[in-house]
């Protein structure tokens, strides 16, 4: 009996412990499972912490793929740039360099004004071969216009010169023409008297584009162009009496070639009415070269309107719609980039075209071109212009 009762009390000790060892190895699971999805998702935060610390810390802006390809092509377009202005440069530079030297050689050729006037001009392409050509290289390879500003607005400066001193230098070409036209034998442009008038032209156009270097007229590099112009809140006097000038100019140019359009019918009616051939032939060789020089001038006065002209009104457009009267809520105006882009090559091309539009007129400065590089040596009759037949026909027909 003793026995039964210890079998009984063992066996529910024993059933005892096995239910809580089962609820001890249940709440052991659960435990191991909440430890499991603990370390899990610690595990989760530190790979996903791990993936953000490594691109904020170690792959940078300019690293990025597209940043890297786009900053690849910029640079191929700089290169670019940099052989074209180039170019351009040493092309339109030795055009008007070998031009200048030609005629200032030749004993001949400078002692004819319009020549001389070809050297003004020749020189006044050089400058803006330096300043739009090859200060914008300096700007490409620096990254930074050098000394500061100054450079800058001295860059501003020759641009406003140059502009304005082609052209007066052109209305000088058409008024020596038609005052040679009509009076032959004075001694308006003879000598000193040309140097002369040139230098009041350029001291006009100097004093234009002094106030530039002054603060009072802003300047800033252009975006697209590197070069240096004229910034928004300029007075808007200052481009008012710039193109009060240039239209003075262009009506000049035009009252000229209206006066040698008459002109030009004197003469054929003045070959219709001679009776002798000899002096017939005289005016003949006399009006066609009046006639070449104008057709020379008034191509001149084409090219500089076609290729300088869209930059030069472009440029007083966006000076006068910023100008600090007119400017409001500080909203400028900006030239789309491919506008300035074409304009400002349109410009370069005008130095380019010049020189080569005078060799093609002239074939006694082409020919003298010819001997000076190739050191040639020629006794055939002068061809072209203001041969010494032509000068005696003018003194005999006092024409």
């Amino acid at each position: 009996m003793s026995m039964i009762i210890v079998i009984n009390v063992f066996s529910t000790v024993l059933y005892a412990e096995i239910r809580d060892l089962r609820k001890i190895i249940k709440n052991g699971d659960l435990y191991c499972n909440v430890l499991m999805n603990v370390l899990l998702v610690r595990d989760l935060r530190g790979k996903l912490k791990a993936m953000t610390t490594a691109r904020v810390e170690y792959v940078l802006q300019e690293d990025i793929v597209a940043n890297i390809l786009r900053n690849h092509a910029g640079n191929a377009n700089l290169k670019t740039t940099i052989i074209l202005l180039g170019l351009f440069a040493t092309l339109s530079a030795s055009f008007n360099i070998i031009l200048l030297t030609t005629i200032l050689l030749s004993r001949k050729l400078r002692s004819v004004q319009l020549f001389i006037l070809f050297c003004n001009l020749a020189i006044l392409n050089i400058f803006d071969i330096f300043s739009s050509m090859f200060i914008p290289i300096l700007f490409i390879i620096n990254d930074n216009w050098l000394f500061d500003t100054t450079l800058c607005r001295l860059n501003a400066t020759f641009e406003q010169f140059i502009s304005m001193e082609l052209l007066m230098s052109i209305m000088l070409m058409a008024i020596e023409h038609t005052v040679k036209s009509f009076f032959p034998n004075q001694l308006i442009f003879k000598n000193w008297r040309t140097l002369a008038y040139i230098i009041v032209l350029w001291i006009i156009s100097i004093c234009l584009a002094v106030p530039i270097l002054t603060r009072n007229i802003p300047v800033k590099p252009s975006e697209f162009w590197y070069n240096c112009s004229v910034d928004s809140k300029v007075p808007i006097l200052y481009p008012i009496v710039c193109i009060f000038i240039y239209g003075t100019c262009l009506v000049i140019i035009l009252i000229c070639f209206a006066v040698l359009l008459s002109r030009n019918n004197h003469y054929k009616k003045q070959l219709l009415s001679m009776e002798s051939r000899e002096s017939s032939i005289l005016t003949l060789e006399i009006h066609t070269d009046y006639l070449s020089i104008s057709k020379l001038i008034l191509l001149l006065i084409i090219l500089f309107i076609l290729f300088y002209g869209p930059y030069i009104i472009l440029n007083f457009f966006i000076q006068i719609r910023n100008s600090d009267e007119i400017l409001k809520d500080n909203f400028s105006f900006e030239v789309p980039q491919d506008a300035a882009t074409i304009l400002h090559w349109l410009r370069l091309m005008y130095p380019l075209l010049t020189p080569i539009l005078i060799y093609a007129s002239y074939a006694e400065i082409w020919l003298k071109v010819r001997q000076c590089i190739f050191c040639l040596r020629s006794e055939a009759i002068s061809i072209g212009n203001y041969s010494e037949a032509q000068e005696m026909a003018k003194e005999i027909t006092g024409t």
